[in-house]
């Protein structure tokens, strides 16, 4: 061994001890409790290129590694791999592997095999094919990578890199349900978006740019519901979902709910799969921080935000785990006049609607926790829309149901009818009204893709006109 790999071999070996004893990079854990870090590669990688990889065919982590091109690299660089836990609040299942050091930058792109555990494989079968895993990196804006080949006899997936840092495999449909941020979409600014498989995924560094909404945020919590609208998405989708020439959210100015007429239209995100009273309560933050004198606006929500938008108005004024600065706690109903519930599963869904079901069957006590807004949707005589309704606190909002009925399915192939215009029974629908629209066209999703041609954006308007 020449003196310079003794060199770097020993500076290796003392870097991994002191990162491993201080925890590693910068965390986002609380003090006094760093992430678990286990290294389980390293090596020096200079301007010829190389590579750093677990070998060992008897590693759990075989074949995660980084693979640098020549000329990627000015000098010799040492190469750290680690394992570790505690840095992302994800599955129990979904490793987060990070490579050091941290936003190294590379002249041109490097590949990295991000494993993952074979445990994820079987917990999400049936409902997502394992080729269709992808490499996200695990940053403060995620971003989601270019994919470049999969190992699947060594459960990695490949991807491309222009810098070094934490990343995780993970499905696009389960990174909307668990990892997107709550929050208000700024129409001002264009939303960020990475493309994949025709899905828009919600990512700050994504490639896409599309506005979403219209006015901006401060207008919207200076004005009323006259000129307020607060857009709430369905399951497993986002506020991209709900943007088109047809649809809800008006994209420049064109289309949507933009003519109802309402200056600023504003749109919530959440992450569907985690349990529903989280971001109602999320919500009412905000909304309670932010809301100025005369203040209000009307909402209109498809499927599951609809659930998301009676949990605010009826119970987050009194669920402890919103952090009250006094009591009594407003009621959001001081915030929202009317609401508007499309294809809203107010006494629930059947198991067979929710594909995430057989993940949440298959998964930990602590992943059920992380998934407890699937459980919410269902219909069961204890839960989320059981409770809602049994102890159905009446808010002064008005709401008005809409629901579809393709044909004589009598439902929108996901939400039977009753089920969104007769629950409860006190309900306000009965007073402040209900529609029921029939055809292909008011197919679950289409009750807001179609909505501009298939009547439910008319009859949103009427409900809403002052």
């Amino acid at each position: 061994m020449s003196h310079l790999h003794r060199f770097i071999a020993s500076s290796l070996l003392l870097t991994s001890l002191f990162l491993i004893a201080c925890g590693g990079a910068e965390s986002d854990a609380p003090p006094g409790d760093p992430p678990l870090r286990e290294v389980i590669a390293f090596g020096a990688v200079g301007p010829q290129g190389g590579r750093v990889e677990v070998t060992d065919p008897g590693s759990e982590f075989f074949g995660v590694g980084l693979v640098v091109p020549a000329g990627a690299l000015d000098d010799f660089f040492n190469i750290t791999i680690a394992r570790v836990e505690g840095r992302l609040d994800s599955l129990e299942t979904v490793e987060t592997f990070s490579f050091e050091p941290f936003d190294l930058p590379l002249r041109s792109p490097a590949r990295v095999n991000i494993g993952y555990r074979e445990s994820l494989a079987e917990q999400t079968k049936t409902v997502f094919a394992e080729t269709s895993f992808v490499v996200f990196e695990a940053s403060e804006e995620p971003r989601l990578l270019e994919p470049v080949g999969r190992a699947l006899e060594r459960n990695t997936v490949g991807a491309l890199t222009d810098r070094l840092g934490e990343f995780f495999v993970q499905h696009p449909d389960l990174y909307l349900g668990l990892h997107v941020e709550s929050g208000l979409i700024d129409p001002e600014r264009r939303q960020r978006f990475a493309d994949r498989d025709g899905r828009r995924i919600p990512l700050a560094s994504g490639a896409g740019r599309a506005f979403v909404g219209s006015g901006s945020i401060e207008a919207f919590f200076k004005s009323d519901a006259e000129q307020n609208l607060l857009v709430l998405h369905d399951h497993l989708e986002s506020p991209f979902d709900l943007v088109d020439a047809l649809d809800w959210l008006p994209e420049n100015g064109q289309g949507g709910l933009y003519f109802a007429p309402k200056t600023n239209v504003i749109a919530f995100q959440y992450p569907s799969a985690r349990p529903l009273s989280e971001s109602a309560n999320r919500l009412y933050e905000i909304l309670w921080d932010r809301a100025t004198r005369g203040f209000s606006t009307d909402i209109v929500a498809h499927g599951t935000g609809g659930l998301i938008a009676r949990y605010l108005l009826e119970r987050s004024h009194l669920d402890r785990e919103v952090p009250f600065a006094g009591a009594p706690a407003p009621r959001a109903e001081q915030w929202v006049e009317r609401a508007v519930l499309v294809g809203t599963p107010n006494l629930g869904v059947e198991p067979e609607q929710l594909p995430l079901l057989e993940v949440f069957d298959r998964s930990s006590d602590s992943d059920r926790a992380r998934l407890g807004g699937v459980l919410d949707q269902l219909a069961l005589e204890d839960g989320f829309t059981a409770d809602l309704n049994q102890f159905f606190n009446a808010p002064t909002t008005r709401y008005f149901g809409i629901a579809g009925s393709v044909f004589d399915t009598r439902g929108d192939l996901v939400v039977p009818v009753l089920r969104v215009l007769q629950a409860p029974p006190d309900l306000q629908f009965p007073t402040n009204g209900v529609t029921l629209f029939g055809g292909l066209e008011v197919e679950h999703r289409n009750l807001h893709e179609l909505a501009a041609t298939n009547g439910v954006l008319e009859q949103i308007r009427r409900f809403l006109e002052r």
